[in-house]
């Protein structure tokens, strides 16, 4: 039985290196960089993301407790 992928959702712009090193981690990666606070919920919700990869978005705090899933915000830069 093999472990699935952790799921990551990049919600702003991000260099290409980074998304090709987490695949090479066995990342899931989905890239969606136009999200903003009021559709990051639904993009977390239809990704099933488990790690928030951000720059610039806030992320409200609503949030975390509509996406239970999520495990991790990542503020990159």
């Amino acid at each position: 039985m093999t472990a699935e992928p952790c799921r990551v959702l990049i919600a702003d712009k991000f260099e290409q290196a980074g998304i090709d090193a987490l695949g090479a981690l066995g990342c899931a990666v989905r890239t969606e960089p136009d999200l903003g606070p009021d559709t990051l919920a639904p993009a977390i919700e239809e990704s099933h993301a488990e790690v928030l990869v951000v720059r610039s978005t806030k992320v409200p705090a609503s949030l975390f407790e509509r996406c239970s899933g999520l495990r991790c915000v990542i503020r990159a830069g």
